[in-house]
């Protein structure tokens, strides 16, 4: 995975944010890669790197390398 940061300094819009993901136990148990995207969109868009997810390939990939650095390949 390519190495990344922020190129700026966050906007003060960005200091906090919380967020939710309305599902359940059964979803999360038959569907944890799509729960962990829709964490993944909702963390990097309020770091403003919302170009690094910008589409389902490459919320895939993320996944991937998820799973491939804790060893669950």
């Amino acid at each position: 995975m390519p190495s990344f940061g922020a190129v700026r300094p966050p906007s003060g819009l960005d200091d906090a944010f919380a967020l939710s993901v309305l599902t359940t136990v059964e979803n999360l148990r038959q569907n944890p890669e799509n729960i962990a995207m829709e964490l993944l969109r909702s963390i990097f868009f309020s770091l403003d790197w919302s170009g690094l997810i910008a589409n389902e390939t490459q919320l895939g990939e993320l996944i991937h390398y998820g799973h491939k650095f804790n060893g669950n390949l």
